[in-house]
C-alpha cells in the first residue's frame, strides 16, 4: 500500500492510501490510454478506483495523485 501526502494549500495535508490493486489498475489504464487502442481499455466501473471521486471527478485524474503513482519509488511516506 501507498500512502500519498499532497498539500493544496498552507497548513493543509491530504493523505491519500492508495492499495496494491489501485495502482495496478491506475498503470494498466495509463498503458491503455496511452496505447490508443479502445479494446485495451476497460470500462471505470470495473476499475477498483471507481467510487473514489470528488465533486465527479476520480481521484485517478488529480494530477498530483498521477505525479504520485508514476514515480519509480514505492512509497510516498516521506
Amino acid at each position: 500500500m501507498r500512502k500519498i501526502k499532497i498539500f493544496p494549500s498552507p497548513h493543509v495535508e491530504v493523505r491519500i492510501y492508495v492499495t496494491d490493486e489501485m495502482e495496478k489498475d491506475f498503470k494498466e489504464c495509463k498503458e491503455a490510454a496511452e496505447s490508443k487502442d479502445p479494446e485495451k481499455c476497460k470500462d471505470c466501473s470495473e476499475c477498483s478506483w471507481f467510487d473514489s471521486s470528488i465533486e465527479h471527478i476520480g481521484m485517478c485524474q488529480f494530477p498530483d495523485i498521477e505525479r504520485h503513482l508514476l514515480l519509480n519509488g514505492s512509497n510516498d511516506n516521506e
